[in-house]
C-alpha cells in the first residue's frame, strides 16, 4: 500500500511540475522533514539503513517533478535527505542552497524561485512553519503545537510530505501525504 501512495504522489507532483513547467506562473514546493537520524543530538546523520533508505524512496517521489532547486537547512541530516535526489537529478551544485531559518527559506522561494519546482528538507518543527510562511494553510490540526515551538510534526514520525502550489495568482494550497516506509 505505501508504494501505491508514493506512487500516486509522485504522479500529483509530477503534475504541478508540469503546471509550473507550462508557463502556469505556479510554483510548486515538495517538503519533507529530514530522513531519520541517529538518536543523539547536535549535527547528526541520517540513521541506517531507515534514513538512507527513506532519503532514496524521495528520488522516486520527485524524479519527474521539474525540481530545479534544493534547499535544505545547515545540519548534516537535511543535505542528507536530499543528497540522492540532487544526484539522480543533476542539479549542479548551484542548485541546492543552504537556508536554516523559516523566513529565509520562504523569502528564498518566493523571492527567487517563483515558478519553479523546490524540494525542501527541514525538520519536525521547521516543515510545519514553512507551509504556514508561503502562504498555504497551517498542517495543524492534527499535529501538535508546541508551546515554544508552534506546530511540530511528531516523533519519531518522517514519512510525513507536503506539496504547496502557489499559483500566479490567488492562495497557496498545501496536500499532505506520506512516503516511503511507515513511520512508526
Amino acid at each position: 500500500m505505501r508504494r501505491m501512495t508514493t506512487t500516486i504522489l509522485a504522479l500529483a507532483v509530477t503534475m504541478s511540475g508540469w503546471a509550473a513547467a507550462d508557463g502556469g506562473g505556479a510554483t510548486t514546493v515538495i517538503l519533507v522533514r529530514h530522513a531519520e537520524k541517529l538518536l543523539t543530538g547536535g549535527d547528526v546523520p541520517l540513521k541506517e539503513p531507515e534514513g538512507t533508505d527513506r532519503a532514496r524512496d524521495l528520488v522516486a517521489v520527485v524524479e519527474n517533478a521539474g525540481v530545479s532547486v534544493a534547499i535544505a537547512s545547515k545540519y548534516r541530516r537535511t543535505q542528507m535527505t536530499v543528497a540522492p535526489a540532487v544526484e539522480a537529478l543533476g542539479l549542479p551544485t548551484e542548485r541546492v542552497l543552504e537556508r536554516t531559518e523559516v523566513e529565509e527559506v520562504a523569502s528564498e522561494i518566493l523571492e527567487n524561485q517563483r515558478g519553479k519546482t523546490v524540494l525542501v528538507a527541514g525538520h519536525s518543527d521547521t516543515v510545519p512553519q514553512i507551509v504556514a510562511a508561503l502562504g498555504a494553510p497551517s498542517p495543524c490540526p492534527p499535529f501538535e503545537v508546541h508551546p515554544e515551538y508552534g506546530c511540530m510534526l511528531p516523533d519519531p514520525e518522517y514519512d510525513h510530505l507536503f506539496v504547496v502550489t502557489i499559483p500566479a495568482d490567488g492562495p497557496a494550497t498545501v496536500v499532505r501525504a506520506l512516503y516511503g516506509a511507515a513511520s512508526p
